[in-house]
């Protein structure tokens, strides 16, 4: 069974993502991105489902460290979050070296 780790900081989603994918996925939880990256150092992780904005570091932050000390091939789901009614603008991040 595949691992997915997801780094969020509300336990509510979390706990909407494991409920929603425990069947295909062995999820594992972490709502900090450092706790992230010693999960990631300790674990077999398949991917990762990482929220833009958290309490210890920026997402993209997080997304840097794991590509140039953990795996740079290692798959990252990276949702943008935009506010209602914002207007959408290409997002551009150097997200593989």
């Amino acid at each position: 069974m595949k691992t997915l780790l997801v780094i969020d900081d509300s336990v509510s989603f979390l706990d909407d993502v494991e409920s929603t994918l425990t069947k295909r996925y062995r999820i594992i939880k972490s709502t900090s991105g450092e706790k992230g990256i010693e999960i990631l150092k300790a674990e077999h992780v398949s991917a990762v489902l990482l929220d833009p904005r958290l309490p210890d570091m920026s997402g993209l932050e997080l997304l840097k460290k794991i590509r140039e000390g953990i795996d740079p091939h290692l798959p990252v789901i990276y949702p943008r979050q935009v506010s209602c009614g914002a207007q959408l603008q290409p997002h551009k991040a150097d997200v593989n070296p």
